[in-house]
């Protein structure tokens, strides 16, 4: 790839913010080609790399009768081969290979999978079955992780995760193309890249470590004009997940500032839920003060009906000509990491957010139960209680997600504005948002270019989120 040089632009350039667009979206390109997710795979050759005779070397082939396999080095999708699996009789099937190794596993763990799959037409079916062993190798039960009456025809991944049953210690993975009796067409099913580990990748480095590069990080970037003795206090974005703050002055004017955490409960409507604040405070002086979290972040992709979000940037705003007091700038809303629902997914099956909850817990989430009926019902209770005893996959819709936006709608609750101001929330979904995201996702303080480059619109739009003005803005 070629290097781009981007000299230091002319305030406005759009020359030079097209060419840092474009290395941005590069540097997106070869992320997206780190095989970061096969770490801590119990699979192996999971891609179907490594034969012998033609034969993939840790997996046991078994065809049905008319069916036959090959290794496919025309359609794969991680190195250079895959493994195909050809049906001539829908009542009959194709084949299918089982790994060679008992792989180890534990009890009551929930394993992440993963693997890729097409057909050469459609309606053939095609499945990934996990089967468990005790600890005697003796044969105890099937998982089925996936199953299509009619397999994508080209090459598409699908993930998930399964629990092992408390009393696994092994599993075999069988792979399985043009499944007898499932489909209503013959053809060729080809697989690739077999992933199968634990749900949490620094599972491998400790029970007790977690791995920093495992953590998923990003920043909030708030920022406020006070005068002495008063003060902004900002929602916290990552709320519990936060992992610190730190604070600063942005102009040259003379004063003494404080900024800290506060930990209030906050209560609305009788929901009670627990928010996390911080707070800029002018000691003396009238100062332009920010402040950047570092907060793990877990529920992205976002959407209140309009299209996915870029940025959420709320601002409190009063006057004409438009004058800003304080500014909130991050990836995820006030109300995602605050409050009492937790939105946080452990791995995407299919594109959805999803996560392994407890049976009771789920039901509390999907509305089954409210804690009131668990403590004064005796069904409800026992219900309750039963359900907390099994595995169940949930998925993170977008209304679970923004379920505590009536909450805490924005982050400005706890602060004082100024005669006149109210909050405001910048267009989420215009394409201005999205290049600002780029430049966030670089490391940019984007609040600055809000501040000094950005045309605000005064007119609300017709979107749809929380209950504040949503206003256009743009590129001076």
């Amino acid at each position: 790839m070629a290097i781009i040089s981007i000299t230091d632009p002319t305030v406005g350039d759009p020359t030079e913010l097209q060419k840092f667009l474009d290395v941005l979206a590069n540097q997106r390109t070869l992320d997206a080609g780190v095989d970061v997710a096969s770490r801590g795979n119990l699979v192996v050759n999971g891609s179907f790399e490594s034969a012998s005779g033609g034969t993939p070397t840790g997996w046991t082939f078994t065809d049905y009768t008319g069916g036959s396999h090959a290794i496919d080095t025309t359609n794969h999708a991680h190195g250079a081969q895959a493994i195909s699996f050809t049906s001539t009789s829908t009542a009959n099937g194709g084949g299918y290979c089982e790994s060679s190794d008992f792989l180890e596993v534990t009890g009551s763990e929930v394993y992440y999978w993963f693997a890729f799959r097409m057909a050469s037409a459609a309606n053939v079916s095609a499945q990934i079955t996990a089967r468990w062993y005790d600890s005697s190798q003796t044969f105890i039960s099937s998982s089925t992780l996936f199953q299509d009456t009619s397999a994508p025809t080209s090459l598409t991944s699908t993930e998930g995760a399964v629990a092992a049953p408390s009393t696994a210690r092994y599993v075999k993975l069988r792979v399985e193309g043009g499944v007898p009796g499932v489909g209503t067409a013959t053809g060729t099913v080809t697989f690739d890249d077999i992933r199968f580990r634990l749900t949490e990748v620094q599972a491998s480095i400790g029970a007790s470590a977690v791995g920093q590069g495992e953590l998923k990080t990003t920043t909030a970037n708030y920022s406020a004009n006070v005068g002495g003795g008063t003060y902004t206090a900002f929602t916290r974005t990552g709320g519990f997940y936060t992992l610190g703050c730190q604070a600063k002055i942005n102009s040259n004017a003379t004063g003494t500032y404080s900024a800290y955490p506060h930990n209030k409960e906050r209560t609305n409507n009788n929901t009670t839920g627990y928010v996390s604040y911080y707070v800029l405070q002018a000691v003396s002086g009238t100062l332009d003060l920010a402040a950047q979290e570092t907060y793990v972040q877990a529920s992205p992709p976002y959407d209140h009906g309009d299209g996915v979000v870029g940025l959420y940037i709320f601002a409190v705003v009063s006057g004409n000509p438009m004058k800003i007091h304080s500014m909130y700038v991050a990836p995820e809303a006030p109300w995602h990491y605050n409050g009492p629902t937790n939105v946080a997914a452990k791995y995407m099956k299919n594109g959805v957010p999803c996560r392994i909850e407890k049976g009771g817990s789920a039901g509390l989430l999907q509305g089954i139960w409210t804690p009131d009926q668990i403590a004064t019902d005796p069904v409800a209770r026992k219900e309750f209680l039963d359900a907390q005893k099994t595995n169940v996959e949930i998925e993170i819709t977008q209304e679970i997600k923004h379920r505590d936006m009536p909450l805490i709608p924005h982050p400005f609750q706890m602060s004082d504005y100024p005669p006149g101001a109210k909050v405001i929330m910048l267009d989420p979904v215009c394409d201005c948002n999205f290049e600002l995201l780029e430049m966030h996702d670089a490391g940019l303080d984007v609040s600055d270019f809000v501040y000094n480059h950005i045309k605000i619109g005064n007119q609300k739009l017709k979107r749809k989120g929380p209950p504040v003005d949503i206003v256009g803005m743009g590129w001076k």
